[in-house]
């Protein structure tokens, strides 16, 4: 984790700070339009909220509970701000559609190879498929709005809610129903 974070951190920098404010300001359009990419940016990560409740018991130490807290808080940031921010900027030029397929095909297939090295869920097709559609809603939601501001929320919700430590520890299967 940390060395994908410090990756992250270090192509961030080169393109500056100011840049990578600007993504993390208020939601720009009309009041109408930013309102509902917010709201559904935040919405989708509730999806994550019935296999929360199925096993929550399974937070149990206070190193589990460190380890799920510290990556719920911390991982959304720098992941929006690559695959959203970054990556999404960068390949604006391209189209607004293929913009948005090619950040969320490359959120969804790094997570069995970056986190899911050891995580077996992450390997299934139906975790990829999940991670497919949320990187679509949050990819949308950006490319509307200019902010990841509400992406990061709903990120977090997804990381806490899907109990995501847990998953790359091989305690929790989302897939298992």
């Amino acid at each position: 984790m940390l060395v994908f974070w410090l990756a992250i951190i270090l192509l961030l920098r080169h393109e500056g700070l100011e840049h990578s404010r600007r993504r993390f300001g208020p939601a720009a359009g009309s009041r109408l339009n930013a309102g509902f990419w917010s709201t559904l940016a935040v919405l989708v990560g509730l999806l994550s909220l019935p296999g929360f409740l199925r096993h929550a018991g399974l937070l149990d130490s206070t190193s589990l509970v460190l380890a799920w807290l510290v990556f719920a808080l911390v991982n959304p940031w720098f992941e929006e701000a690559y695959w959203r921010g970054l990556l999404m900027d960068r390949s604006r030029a391209w189209g607004w559609w293929q913009s948005l397929l090619w950040s969320s095909a490359g959120f969804a297939l790094s997570h069995p190879q970056i986190w899911g090295i050891h995580s077996l869920p992450l390997r299934k097709p139906e975790a990829l498929a999940a991670l497919f559609f949320v990187g679509l809603v949050w990819g949308l939601a950006y490319q509307r709005t200019h902010s990841l501001r509400w992406c990061v929320l709903g990120h977090l919700l997804a990381n806490a809610l899907g109990l995501s430590a847990l998953v790359l520890l091989n305690l929790v299967d989302p897939t298992q129903h």
